[in-house]
């Protein structure tokens, strides 16, 4: 997982996250993608969003991108990581 913070107003703010999981193994011959892939990331900033997911026998489950309503920010002192 990757968190993206950035200083603004004499503070840093948690303004993103990717999670990427997945096998090692070469992409599938159609995808760009290797099998049981796993993407997820998020701009707080700005509300964009997208997620990727295949399947172990190389099927495009899910690719979908957008944009949701941006939440404020929250502030890294007020950030606690999760066990």
């Amino acid at each position: 997982m990757a968190t993206k913070f950035r200083y603004q107003q004499s503070s840093f703010y948690f303004i993103g996250e990717t999670n990427e999981y997945g096998s090692h193994a070469p992409s599938c011959e159609h995808l760009l993608y290797p099998p049981g892939y796993d993407y997820r990331d998020t701009n707080f900033a700005t509300g964009d969003y997208e997620t990727i997911q295949t399947s172990e026998a190389c099927r495009l489950l899910v690719h979908q991108s957008g944009r949701r309503k941006p939440a404020p920010l929250r502030k890294l002192a007020d950030y606690a990581v999760k066990p």
